[in-house]
């Protein structure tokens, strides 16, 4: 855990695919004061969206998206958001349900997710400029890799023993936040656009 350069990255992402709860066990006992780990927070959503910018260089319909979002500030604003969400949302809603994980170790978690994240979507902008066709099936495989990481951080972080479970709340979660999320922005007069 003391390589802090590429090649330790890179191996670790690697580890967090094959042996998630086993890397977030070594992550959690780092024992990193909380605004260290939120200075990691920041780092990785500044980092995401530098990559952004990259990928809606290379892609035109990425661009378009950044575009209707309204740049890179205003999607550094959202994606900050979406993962204090994150945080907030996997540290209660799992010691709602009788988990046992703190709120340091949540962001830690939560973060390194991040940052594997990030190295998929580099593979992903290489391969739109070299074999756009499967840079779509690492995205679907990002997506896969996502979730299979995040539900056995939540195991974990939260002393879970069934990953079904975990994946049944997550989902549940997901779509309550969602619902209540669009009423929130219907009551305050934004709907979503049509197609």
């Amino acid at each position: 855990m003391s390589e802090l350069n590429l090649g330790g990255t890179i191996r670790l992402a690697g580890d967090t695919v094959t042996d998630p709860k086993g890397v977030a066990h070594r992550l959690m006992g780092l024992g990193l004061p909380r605004p260290v780990l939120w200075q990691a927070v920041t780092l990785v959503v500044v980092l995401s969206v530098m990559l952004a910018q990259v990928t809606a260089f290379l892609a035109p319909m990425a661009m378009g998206m950044e575009a209707m979002l309204g740049g890179p500030l205003v999607l550094g604003v959202i994606q900050i958001g979406l993962t204090v969400l994150m945080i907030l949302g996997t540290f209660y809603i799992g010691r709602g349900f009788g988990g046992t994980g703190t709120l340091d170790d949540t962001i830690l978690l939560i973060a390194w997710l991040q940052v594997v994240m990030i190295l998929l979507q580099v593979v992903q902008t290489v391969l739109l400029v070299v074999l756009p066709p499967l840079a779509a099936v690492v995205g679907v495989a990002g997506l896969v890799i996502f979730v299979w990481i995040y539900i056995n951080f939540v195991a974990a972080l939260h002393g879970f023993a069934s990953l079904g479970l975990v994946f049944a709340g997550a989902v549940v979660s997901l779509l309550g936040g969602l619902f209540g999320l669009s009423l929130i922005l219907t009551l305050i007069g934004i709907s979503a656009p049509e197609m």
